[in-house]
C-alpha cells in the first residue's frame, strides 16, 4: 500500500509535466483565438508586436497579459490597459482555459515550496531536537538513558 509521503512525492514529480503540458497547450492552441477578442485593445497589440516571433517564450509572455487581465481586472479597467466591454467578451470557457493551469502551476509552485521549507526545517532542526529530546528523556527518569528494567541500584546480579 502507498503511504501518503510516497502519494505527494509522485506528485510532486509529476506535476511540473502536467503543468508544463497544459501551457504549452494553452500557448500554441487557445492564444490566437483569445488575442481576436483584444484586435482593438493597444495594450495586447504592443505585447504582441514586441513578442511576436512564435516562439515558447514570446508566446508565454503574450499570455502573461491576458493572464494579469483576467486575474485582477479592476486593476486593468482602472490603468485603461482593457474594457470591461473586452473582458466580458471572451467566452468563461476560454477564460478558464487561461487561468486554470495557471492556478494549478501556483499551487504546484507552493506545494514544492512548503515540501523543501519542511525538509529543510528538519534537515536543520530534526536531528538537534531528538538529541534534546533523549536528553530530556534521560533528566525526566534520572537513569542516564537506561530504562528501569535494566538499572539495578545495587549492582548485584
Amino acid at each position: 500500500m502507498m503511504t501518503a509521503s510516497t502519494f505527494i512525492l509522485i506528485l510532486l514529480f509529476v506535476m511540473p509535466f502536467v503543468c508544463l503540458g497544459l501551457k504549452l497547450f494553452v500557448d500554441y492552441r487557445k492564444l490566437d483565438e483569445l488575442e481576436r477578442y483584444f484586435r482593438g485593445n493597444e495594450a495586447v497589440q504592443r505585447n504582441k508586436r514586441f513578442w511576436g516571433r512564435n516562439q515558447v517564450i514570446d508566446r508565454t509572455m503574450r499570455m502573461s497579459i491576458l493572464i494579469g487581465f483576467f486575474m485582477q481586472p479592476r486593476t486593468h479597467v482602472k490603468n485603461n490597459d482593457v474594457t470591461w466591454k473586452e473582458l466580458n467578451s471572451v467566452p468563461l470557457a476560454l477564460k478558464r482555459w487561461v487561468l486554470w493551469p495557471f492556478y494549478l502551476s501556483l499551487m504546484y509552485g507552493l506545494a514544492v515550496t512548503v515540501w523543501v521549507a519542511g525538509t529543510v526545517r528538519n534537515f536543520v532542526f530534526g536531528h538537534n531536537m531528538l538529541k534534546r529530546c533523549m536528553y530530556a528523556n534521560q533528566k525526566e527518569d534520572g537513569l542516564g538513558g537506561q530504562n528501569r528494567a535494566s538499572f539495578d541500584p545495587e549492582g548485584a546480579d
